[in-house]
């Protein structure tokens, strides 16, 4: 495990302990990008940030949006920054905001979750392999980054994943003529078929 890899459960590990002392509600957080990624094993590359997609209801566990974060667990992530001199921002809840409906993310997403507890009233689900496909082939049709393609490379989907994904991004009427092309080079780098 790598320094950056414990740092960031470090910080998580204290976050759920500030919520348990502080006898919070609870919290569960569905978490993509490269947390995610790090934290099912697929990279080994650093990331600076926690990034939340949704929030999941006390109840049933409905899925919800993230944004706006609730008061007091801004307070604990602060003070989790401050104690260990991180940025303010560390754990945010921007992806959520800026990501498309939540309803109109694949099912993968949200039923191949990796779960972990960090103490009694911090629960987070690690969006899966199948579903960080689906993110991060749509991540690659709205920037040309090479840490997509590269964690792409890392997730390795197969031919018939790669359709599923493009059937999914045609369904949702996210395919034009410049991402079409985008999406054949990105699966020319993988190695697969599939039409955009």
């Amino acid at each position: 495990m790598s320094r950056t890899e414990d740092h960031l459960q470090k910080a998580l590990s204290l976050l759920g302990g500030i919520l348990d002392v502080r006898d919070t509600a609870p919290v569960e957080l569905v978490v993509c990008g490269g947390a995610a990624l790090r934290a099912i094993g697929l990279v080994s590359r650093p990331t600076k940030d926690v990034d939340v997609l949704a929030r999941r209801g006390e109840i049933d566990r409905e899925v919800m949006v993230a944004w706006p974060l609730p008061p007091f667990l801004l307070e604990a992530v602060a003070q989790v920054a401050a104690e260990m001199r991180l940025p303010t921002n560390w754990l945010n809840a921007s992806t959520g905001m800026l990501a498309m409906a939540l309803e109109h993310l694949p099912a993968p997403v949200w039923s191949d979750l990796v779960e972990q507890d960090y103490g009694s009233r911090l629960r987070i689900g690690f969006v899966g392999r199948k579903g960080l496909l689906f993110l991060k082939a749509h991540a690659a049709i709205d920037r040309n980054e090479k840490r997509d393609l590269f964690d792409l490379k890392a997730i390795g989907p197969t031919s018939a994943e790669w359709q599923e994904v493009l059937d999914w991004l045609e369904k949702r009427s996210l395919l034009n003529e410049g991402n079409r092309a985008r999406l054949k080079e990105v699966a020319s780098e993988l190695g697969i078929g599939g039409s955009p």
